[in-house]
């Protein structure tokens, strides 16, 4: 478009010369020339000062490599100091349409100015030019994969900073797009290819974060992720959550992933075929800290919520509530002072059940108070159906505002 735009601005079109009064006729004559009717045209010759000619010209003319087809009338007379223009007007009419290339020297300046703009921005390392596609990349010989987020406005809560289920939707992103890089994900929702072929599916047991510092608003932050072994029939991940400017770290984590039928809904064992997929991407780490939590009932439960149920929006790929929205049901029986004063610095969260759409919970909630050490706090928490049934236990710990986490949460992991 643009190289077109400065041919023509150098080779314009040249226009066809027409005598004044003179018209083409709407209907073509002669095979498609033109037929021309000169009125009123002045001669030395003619008495009456006046005279009309009607003519057909067979012959075609070419103009700037058209070819034209005029009629020229059989007697044209011309007054030639009448007619002719003078030398400058027609010196003028041959020069190019200067503006037709500056326009088109004003969109080639425009297009390298953004162009250099972003090879600066990634070069310095602002915001989310770093990685455009979010689609991350393998370090470390491929055995951990690192990604880059944006932290949005949308995602930060009153206090400027965002929530830990953000956090844990940063990792869950990472996670997909590291088994996609390793040539490992089919047409589930993190399947790999043997999975698939046994109807196989990942679900979560278990997620221990532990949070130093909330992002916000503008941060670009750093999630390096890995794949570990964990017994006969499981799989752990680790994940670091990293200040992309300083180097950080912000939060760690780990959680314990075990297959699921897809059509049965029954835990499975752990296939010899889908260990072999994944064996050459396993990375030596600390195991999960497994110890049961305990049960909270009616009678040590404090605050009790009722009525929650799971909306269309609140359900993953794989028709059931995706793991990151029962962290929120679980604070929502949490005291409203408790978190006006203090922000969530780690949370344990073991998957009891899956539940959907249809379904009714309710939240239950102690503040131990034997945990109260110091200034920080221990919260007990249980999701259950309305008939009593068990769907998630969780453990949180809970500072005072902008204070320094101890980076601890039951074993350390990641």
């Amino acid at each position: 478009m643009v190289a077109t735009a400065a041919t023509l601005a150098f080779f314009p079109a040249a226009p066809l010369p027409l005598h004044s009064g003179a018209k083409p006729s709407t209907k073509p004559a002669g095979g498609g020339l033109w037929t021309l009717r000169a009125c009123s045209i002045p001669s030395k010759s003619a008495a009456s000062g006046s005279l009309q000619v009607e003519g057909n010209v067979q012959t075609p003319r070419k103009i700037s490599g058209i070819a034209l087809g005029l009629s020229s009338a059989r007697e044209i007379v011309k007054n030639d100091e009448e007619t002719s223009s003078p030398p400058w007007m027609a010196f003028i009419s041959q020069l190019p349409d200067w503006s037709m290339l500056h326009t088109a020297i004003t969109m080639i300046f425009s297009a390298a100015e953004k162009q250099w703009m972003m090879f600066n921005r990634k070069r310095k390392g602002h915001g989310v030019l770093i990685d455009p596609l979010g689609s991350g990349r393998s370090v470390q010989d491929s055995l951990v994969f690192r990604q880059k987020f944006s932290i949005n406005s949308y995602e930060t809560g009153p206090h400027g900073t965002i929530f830990i289920e953000t956090m844990i939707n940063h990792s869950l992103e990472a996670g997909l797009n590291q088994l996609k890089s390793i040539g490992l994900l089919d047409d589930g929702f993190g399947s790999t290819p043997e999975m698939s072929k046994r109807n196989l599916i990942w679900v979560v047991t278990q997620h221990q974060i532990v949070v130093d510092r909330y992002p916000k608003w503008g941060d670009v932050v750093q999630v390096d992720i890995w794949l570990s072994p964990l017994g006969k029939n499981a799989m752990q991940r680790g994940w670091l959550y990293r200040d992309l400017k300083t180097s950080e770290i912000l939060a760690r984590a780990s959680s314990m992933w075990v297959m699921m039928h897809k059509h049965s809904r029954i835990l499975s064992k752990f296939p010899d075929e889908v260990r072999q997929e994944l064996e050459p991407h396993y990375v030596s780490a600390p195991p999960v800290d497994r110890r049961k939590l305990p049960k909270l009932g009616d009678n040590t439960a404090e605050y009790i919520r009722g009525g929650l149920t799971p909306r269309l929006s609140d359900l993953d790929v794989n028709q059931h509530v995706n793991n990151v929205k029962y962290i929120g049901w679980i604070l929502e029986s949490v005291p409203l002072q408790l978190m006006e004063s203090n922000e969530l610095s780690g949370i344990t969260v073991e998957y009891k059940r899956e539940c959907g759409m249809g379904n009714v919970l309710q939240s239950l909630t102690t503040v131990s108070a034997a945990s109260v050490i110091g200034e920080r706090i221990e919260c007990l928490h249980l999701l259950r159906l309305d008939d009593g049934t068990e769907v998630v236990r969780a453990r949180t710990e809970w500072q005072p505002k902008h204070a320094k986490s101890s980076g601890k949460l039951g074993a350390e992991s990641a």
